[in-house]
């Protein structure tokens, strides 16, 4: 894959008219992410499910009212068919996919010897093998474009032990290891895999820890306070334009 020096356009430029896809796209980190992949000239497709359609349907509206295209592919990612039709429904739009960022994910926090088997493995499957069935449609249009660029969103977690967080850390630690992996797999094709993984922000899926827990996880950042959402977004834009595979990168 061609340097930002080597490809003869600013890095301002090198995103635009590509196509993203974002699961998880409705809220949080996808929607900010995919308003900033468009003001940097590139189209969408966001993944969620039926009941967040209003703030789906939003999220593509200021996408479009940005001058880019939009799609919303709802669904249930734990299905393997919603992971098919997100990627079917992209080429019938645009024709190929250049960035997937693996962004929907979940948590049910309890102390283990109390988690039941719903808690463990709802978190598993949304975090971990959802990813898989997304990835792996993906994956196999960008070996035959030979391009691509795939970003999992992991967490300090998946290396930092929380106490009620077991179900949580072992799905981010597959995340991690599932993409250094696809990224000695796909190189050869051309294909990026990285990883972001941002300390604790500001989203739904954060909000309702106790203070106990807060403090825990930000014992741990190097600056002692929520990761910018800025600061996460520019990171996983800045992994779709890197020509560098194998990364990842913590964002505090």
């Amino acid at each position: 894959m061609a340097s930002i020096q080597e490809s003869g356009r600013s890095p301002e430029r090198l995103l635009e008219g590509k196509v993203v896809v974002i699961t998880g796209g409705s809220r949080g980190i996808g929607a900010a992410a995919a308003l900033e992949f468009a003001r940097q000239g590139a189209n969408l497709v966001i993944s969620s499910t039926p009941k967040s359609e209003n703030s789906a349907l939003q999220v593509v509206q200021e996408i479009e009212s940005i001058g880019r295209q939009a799609l919303w592919v709802p669904g249930d990612i734990n299905d393997p068919a919603t992971g098919e039709r997100i990627i079917q429904r992209t080429v019938e739009k645009f024709g190929r996919i250049d960035v997937l960022v693996n962004n929907v994910g979940t948590k049910a926090d309890a102390l283990f010897v109390k988690m039941t088997p719903e808690q463990w493995e709802n978190v598993i499957k949304t975090n971990l093998i959802a990813p898989f069935y997304v990835t792996q449609a993906a994956v196999k249009l960008m070996m035959r474009q030979r391009s691509g660029s795939i970003i999992f969103i992991s967490s300090p977690a998946s290396t930092n032990a929380y106490i009620g967080q077991s179900n949580y850390s072992a799905s981010k630690g597959g995340i991690d290891i599932l993409a250094e992996t696809l990224s000695k797999e796909l190189e050869r094709f051309n294909v990026t895999v990285n990883v972001v993984a941002p300390g604790l922000v500001e989203t739904d899926l954060t909000k309702d820890l106790p203070d106990k827990k807060i403090n825990a996880i930000l014992a741990d950042s190097p600056t002692g306070k929520l990761a910018s959402m800025e600061n996460v977004t520019a990171a996983i834009v800045e992994m779709a334009k890197s020509d560098r595979t194998g990364q990842r990168v913590e964002i505090w």
